[in-house]
């Protein structure tokens, strides 16, 4: 998903050292999301800049708490290593679950496909408690 990096600031910082980072991601159609970078890719010099990125949405609220994100849930999306110049190791070459928006799609754990009864072609609204970035790469456009 190719995303506008509208700001980033610093996330948890010790003695001097930053350990993760909050960024505002604008989408193609004006969605704002608050994502967190907790490996840290440290994505400062990318402010105002378009990237590619996949996002891995957790943390389910059933609270009015999260970012509201609807969809229709979809079934094995595979992402492979090749696709990225920089990526979680973590993330690479598993099968997740996705969610897909009218801005693109947003990964999410089987657990928590499991936990909260999705099913895959299920049309969901749900809050999300933390979007992780987990791959970038600078936008070929």
């Amino acid at each position: 998903m190719r995303v506008l990096v509208l700001k980033v600031e610093n996330g948890a910082e010790y003695e001097g050292n930053i350990f993760g980072f909050w960024l505002c991601l604008q989408t193609h159609n004006r969605k704002v999301l608050k994502v967190f970078d907790d490996v840290p890719f440290d994505l400062r010099n990318q402010e105002n800049s378009s990237i590619e990125v996949a996002l891995l949405a957790g943390f389910i609220q059933n609270d009015k708490t999260g970012q509201e994100i609807s969809g229709t849930v979809v079934s094995e999306v595979l992402v492979s290593k090749q696709d990225w110049n920089n990526q979680k190791d973590c993330f690479i070459e598993q099968k997740w679950y996705g969610l897909e928006t009218d801005f693109g799609t947003l990964l999410l754990s089987e657990s928590d496909v499991k936990n909260y009864g999705l099913a895959a072609g299920e049309k969901v609204t749900l809050r999300f408690g933390r979007i992780d970035l987990v791959a970038y790469k600078q936008s070929g456009f």
